[in-house]
């Protein structure tokens, strides 16, 4: 390929200054995301002195477009020129770039030698990423390579296709769903005389296979891999096998030795995993219980061996098409995963639903409105997909997740969304595809947040680096209030402990990593389409998007949200039957079984972070194991009761005890709770203010610190 060997290129976007994107969604779903988030973090922490300056050129509306200092809208059949125009040739306003903002960029990359990165979308064309590669190479960019990637290179579609269409004798489908994302699929599988699905759930491929064998979950599993050069980590099963399921790995091995006796001397996958990993006993348990063992190596990238302009060819036809990988459902592998299936699309915020996601103007340009059908035609795949119009998405660009439209095998995830596969024969991104309205009854789409105005309230403050640099404490004054008067007696919270929570705004990216984490610890149950649509979502923590700006390309803030653990709480003052009160240590506490449902508390937040359980979702229907999937530390609620973050108290109280038991204090750091685990950009401190130096004190009188809405004189924590 570009580099004239086999390996995986990894971006060091920590060593970065200057970043740009080329239709690379590298926050979201392009690469590896956490590891990409965790870097590019790192270079936002303006009090530590780092700041760097990223540079969004997309079609559609990303988190990593919703992250950059300067973004331009691009239609992705013309990335190549963007690039030509980048390396210095080429003119920005023949494709209607903003020229000043492209000559910075110009400027910035060469002024940044060693210090600039240039990343392209997966879904761009070789040509493209030949490209980027020799830029990189000009620009001396932090870029690693990883010489023995973990994963095997993926044959050719095409090759596939042939082999099956020649009739083989014996087809094994491991752990792939080829009847589902690949179009013909089912058919091509057929023709073999003898198939074998083997899969963790009855999906399409098992239905068309001779044989469907059932397989073990991960967390039933053993296994190893090398996802950097000098680790292995190591995958050990949490319990046995519930149903009875064989690991695709354990299958293949006693399928081998059934050929060939002396093929292995292994008896059986756990043994090979661990004659494999070359440990004697004691470092073999120690491996297990770090879960690994080395540490990762990174050579210096390669210098590119193709050099390609990269200019590509404008689609001719009215729009161009990129199907991406759904940042929730990946391939498809995940619809059956309620949690996945109502955990807001960052961006649009659209729950148990995929869409045509276009902008305003390309919306008038095809003359059709929200929740209308359009019909997706390239060459000969053609598609109906129901449209959701949001801001920011290039005027010419039309995005479709993949994953969705699943028709067995996924649970509640069967018949949600359509099927992008079917487009997907032409690659990724369908350059000059056409697109029109449909004609068919509108399909209703349900999203989490509707407004994105702050209506001036600066709930998510920004400003600039040069605001920053001349007033480090802008955040500070930038609302003025009057002097807040406290009517009740102050209380001393100065002895024992002081639970506090902060984020760091600058590093936090929208991914909604912290709300699935909040409710899978804290058994917060999946409601549903409908009851998510009458705005009953049970989630405790929700992550607000505020736009302002131009429609076609808006300056984005993000806002985590979740009970603010007022001191002055006005929750607490309303409820008639003293169910949610305030602790000496600063939690707001709901007491479940004094709740008698009047939402006199709900009403009375101003953050609106209360959520009222309408219905009994653990009821007396559930399954002995599905209750495995509950947290026991965590009381399961009934219908009737409001809840709502506690800062995970069940984590509070473990460390106290842990500490107690030693006769030790609590120290900093002791307790994590639930979102701050998750959070892939380490945006989340939490601890005891109370500790002098601790991380959360720290931060709590940091220039930049502020709480929401303080004009209130509730008095967050």
């Amino acid at each position: 390929g570009i580099y004239g060997a086999r390996g995986e290129l990894v971006p060091e976007f920590d060593k970065a200054q200057v970043i740009v994107s080329v239709d690379c969604d590298f926050l979201g779903t392009d690469g590896d995301v956490v590891s990409n988030t965790r870097r590019f973090a790192a270079t936002r922490r303006p009090e530590q002195g780092k700041l760097s300056r990223l540079y969004v050129a997309e079609s559609g509306m990303t988190l990593t477009g919703s992250s950059a200092d300067h973004r331009l809208p691009m239609r992705p059949s013309s990335a190549g020129a963007f690039v030509e125009v980048l390396a210095g040739r080429g003119d920005p306003a023949e494709y209607g770039w903003d020229v000043k903002v492209v000559a910075a960029l110009r400027q910035d990359l060469q002024a940044n030698q060693g210090k600039a990165l240039v990343v392209a979308g997966a879904h761009l064309p070789a040509s493209v990423h030949s490209a980027v590669a020799a830029l990189n190479a000009s620009l001396g960019a932090p870029l690693s390579w990883n010489a023995e990637p973990g994963m095997l290179p993926a044959s050719d579609p095409q090759d596939i296709a042939a082999a099956l269409a020649a009739g083989p004798d014996v087809a094994l489908f491991l752990g792939v769903n080829p009847a589902y994302d690949v179009a013909g699929g089912a058919e091509a599988i057929a023709k073999a005389k003898l198939s074998v699905g083997h899969g963790l759930t009855a999906n399409e491929t098992l239905g068309a296979c001779t044989l469907a064998l059932p397989s073990a979950h991960n967390l039933e599993s053993w296994n190893d891999a090398s996802p950097v050069l000098g680790m292995t980590t190591y995958c050990q099963p949490m319990i046995a096998p519930l149903f009875g399921g064989r690991q695709e790995a354990e299958s293949l091995l006693v399928w081998t030795k059934a050929l060939d006796a002396n093929s292995t001397n292994a008896a059986d996958f756990h043994d090979l995993v661990k004659k494999r990993s070359g440990l004697e006993s004691k470092a073999w348990q120690a491996a297990l219980r770090k879960g690994y063992k080395g540490a990762p190596q990174f050579n210096k990238a390669p210098a590119p061996k193709t050099l390609s302009a990269g200019r590509t060819k404008i689609g001719d036809g009215n729009m161009d098409v990129v199907l991406v990988a759904g940042p929730f459902l990946g391939d498809g592998r995940w619809a059956g995963n309620p949690w996945m299936l109502e955990t807001p699309e960052p961006v649009t915020q659209l729950v148990w639903d995929n869409a045509a996601f276009m902008g305003p103007a390309a919306a008038e340009k095809l003359g059709v409105a929200k929740e209308d059908w359009v019909t997706i035609t390239h060459g000969e795949q053609t598609l109906d997909v129901p449209v959701l119009v949001k801001s920011g998405f290039q005027k010419d660009t039309i995005v479709v997740h993949l994953g969705w439209g699943r028709t067995a095998g996924a649970g509640v995830g069967n018949g949600v969304g359509v099927n992008a596969y079917a487009l997907a024969k032409g690659g990724l991104l369908l350059a000059g595809a056409t697109a029109k309205s449909a004609g068919k009854q509108k399909h209703h789409l349900v999203r989490t947040q509707r407004a994105h105005d702050q209506m001036d309230r600066e709930i998510a403050r920004s400003g600039s680096a040069k605001e920053f640099a001349e007033h480090p404490d802008f955040a500070k004054h930038r609302r003025h209030h009057p002097p807040l008067r406290q009517i009740d007696e102050e209380v001393d919270y100065s002895k024992g402990h002081k639970w506090v929570l902060g984020i760091d705004l600058n590093q936090c990216t929208g991914c909604n990593a912290c709300m699935v984490a909040c409710q899978s610890e804290n058994n917060v149950p999946v409601v549903g389409k409908d009851e998510v649509s009458m705005g009953r979502d049970m989630s405790w923590i929700r992550l607000d998007r505020y736009e302002a700006g131009d429609p076609e390309n808006p300056e984005i803030s993000q806002m985590p949200m979740l009970c603010q653990h007022c001191d002055n709480a006005p929750c607490e003052t309303v409820c008639p039957v003293n169910a949610t009160v305030h602790t000496p240590e600063g939690l707001n506490d709901q007491i479940y079984n004094r709740c008698v449902g009047t939402r006199y508390c709900a009403n009375n937040c101003p953050y609106k972070v209360r959520r009222f359980n309408y219905f009994n979702y653990t009821g007396k229907d559930v399954e002995p194991v599905e209750e495995l999937g509950q947290n026991p530390h965590v009381t399961v609620r009934m219908r009737g009761v409001m809840e709502k973050c506690t800062f995970c108290v069940q984590r509070i109280n473990t460390a106290k005890f842990d500490r107690a038991n030693k006769g030790e204090e609590v120290q900093d750091g002791d307790v994590v709770t639930a979102c701050q685990q998750a959070c892939p950009a380490d945006a989340i401190v939490f601890g005891d203010v109370n500790i002098k130096g601790g991380e959360v004190a720290q931060a709590r009188e940091a220039n930049l610190a502020y709480h929401v809405l303080e004009e209130l004189n509730v008095r967050p924590n």
